[in-house]
């Protein structure tokens, strides 16, 4: 078991590194219907979705991770505000 120990732990770091942008990304978005009209496919959106439980044990919905507070709207604001040329 000692080359399946390392393997297992990297690949749950990989995951949990993975489901915390999707979790992001979701929120950020507004859900499945945003991701969608992100332009992720359906297909990927389930896919992670899928995966996000496996990990977290929770619907993206549900979950809150511990010392991040996200902010759509400001999010949104700061990205879509024309961006002054640069000199």
């Amino acid at each position: 078991m000692p080359l399946v120990e390392p393997a297992l732990k990297d690949l749950a770091l990989r995951w949990s590194e993975e489901m915390l942008g999707f979790w992001v990304a979701w929120h950020l978005y507004g859900g499945f219907e945003g991701l969608v009209r992100a332009g992720w496919s359906e297909r990927t959106i389930y896919r992670r979705l899928k995966r996000f439980r496996l990990v977290f044990k929770k619907h993206p919905d549900e979950y809150q991770h511990p010392g991040v507070t996200l902010d759509p709207e400001g999010f949104w604001e700061t990205y879509l505000k024309p961006q002054e040329p640069s000199e």
